[in-house]
């Protein structure tokens, strides 16, 4: 009994130590891209809020006359098609689209699924949307590219393939997308869709919309990062020693890699993403400017830490004994699709200073877990994973990661403690702060630990279930 009544103890404290809020709002990427378009018209949202602000509902998966109707105003036809009067044979259309698919039916860039039906609220593929967007540049489906494989020829032509997440397409992915297609030349032509960007090579890799567009490339012994405005004028332009890598150029691992933030704007140096983790050696490494999203390049060569693919880095602590790089890494033949970030992940390691890994949790250890976010407290990694319960409704859960030396072998094991336990805002009617919420928690709470536990990732008795 005193047992049961000390676990109870440590629970509650873990629950409210090292319980982290599950952050449901849309990637900022796609958000400032969606920004982007809404300023130039291109992009209306779902609706407003009681302030007059967008509601873009970019965690929405995309179906077919939504595509439509982007596709239109990337086009810059939608003052056209709205003026029309379009004659189609489809009667599954909401009446808001049917200006949008009109225009594009009457001009044969769209057919139906069958005779009298659009598809309108079927769900729209990564590559059918890429396909629009390669038909709004100027390229012919069939001659050009094959629609099935839109992605690839997407990629030849200087799309930013990380944005390409090859699962369910949101309307996220939607917005990085036309942002990448408008920052892109038109077939046979230097000009963008929205016109043509002073100083900016055709080339040029696409890596964000953030009050605008911003762009990389080199030139000469040179590495370029340049920012433009909605109305294509420059607003600011770094220039640094190229940098040098593996790769062959600074374009490359600008699109493969993003700069560590340890949350204060610091990054001592570290690099991470799809192409592993990197520091960066030679001179002044912190080099921070007053615009947003932006920093200068640092002079010096980057240095491969660990080649595994880097969804999320943190370190445990900082000080005369920090620990290495604390990543999350995931498996690209099998990648892990987040709702924080392009990829999740299965396996918690960190690199140590001697190049070696000590693995905290690997995934496949049979937990079946498919982590969304690490997080660091000292020398404690917590975790979160969540779920999609709904369009736009989710579920989560928050996890305490312990380490347990085994006494047979000498190795550890990886103890696995629920610390927390968040429903969907619609799940079951719930309404926080009453008997029913705090019940239904504590069940779904109990019922992981307690799969956990059968599954040898947690030693302890467990309390009495209510």
């Amino acid at each position: 009994m005193k047992k049961r009544r000390i676990l109870t103890v440590v629970i509650t404290l873990l629950l409210i130590v090292f319980s982290a809020a599950c952050v449901y709002a849309a990637d900022e990427q796609a958000t400032a891209a969606a920004d982007v378009l809404y300023k130039l018209g291109l992009f209306a949202g779902t609706g407003t809020n009681a302030d007059g602000i967008p509601i873009y509902s970019l965690d929405r998966q995309l179906n077919r006359q939504e595509a439509m109707t982007l596709f239109v105003n990337l086009l810059g036809k939608a003052d056209e098609a709205m003026a029309g009067t379009w004659t189609t044979p489809f009667t599954d259309v909401d009446e808001w689209a049917k200006p949008f698919v009109g225009y594009a039916y009457e001009n044969d860039f769209t057919a139906g699924v069958a005779a009298d039906r659009f598809g309108a609220h079927e769900l729209v593929t990564e590559s059918q949307y890429l396909t629009y967007l390669l038909l709004a540049l100027g390229y012919e489906q069939g001659t050009d590219f094959n629609w099935n494989e839109s992605y690839l020829f997407a990629s030849e032509i200087g799309f930013n393939d990380r944005l390409f997440v090859g699962g369910p397409f949101y309307r996220s992915s939607a917005v990085l997308c036309n942002c990448n297609a408008l920052a892109l030349p038109k077939k046979g032509s230097e000009e963008c869709l929205i016109g043509k960007f002073e100083g900016k090579p055709a080339d040029a890799a696409f890596i964000a919309a953030h009050s605008g567009f911003l762009f990389a490339w080199n030139e000469g012994e040179k590495s370029i990062v340049a920012q433009y405005g909605t109305d294509l004028n420059l607003i600011v332009r770094y220039e640094a020693e190229r940098v040098e890598s593996r790769y062959d150029d600074r374009t490359q691992i600008q699109a493969l890699l993003q700069r560590y933030d340890c949350g204060d704007g610091r990054s001592f140096g570290y690099y991470y993403g799809t192409a592993g983790v990197y520091r960066m050696q030679g001179e002044t490494l912190e080099q921070p400017d007053a615009s947003p999203g932006m920093y200068r390049i640092p002079a010096g060569t980057l240095q491969q830490l660990s080649a595994r693919p880097v969804a999320q880095m943190i370190f445990l602590r900082y000080g005369p004994v920090p620990s290495g790089p604390v990543i999350l890494t995931f498996s690209p033949k099998a990648p892990v699709y987040s709702e924080y970030r392009l990829f999740g992940g299965d396996t918690i390691i960190e690199i140590k200073e001697d190049g070696s890994e000590d693995v905290f949790l690997h995934g496949d250890m049979g937990h079946g877990i498919e982590i969304d976010e690490i997080h660091g407290m000292d020398s404690v990694v917590t975790f979160s994973a969540v779920d999609r319960v709904g369009m736009e409704d989710y579920r989560g859960y928050d996890y305490f990661l312990g380490r347990k030396t085994d006494a047979a072998t000498g190795e550890y094991k990886p103890e696995i403690l629920v610390s927390s336990y968040t429903p969907g805002p619609e799940e079951a009617g719930l309404e926080p702060g009453t008997d029913a919420y705090d019940k239904y928690t504590h069940k779904m709470w109990y019922a992981e630990q307690k799969r956990l536990k059968e599954l040898g990732f947690w030693d302890h008795e467990l309390p009495p279930e209510e």
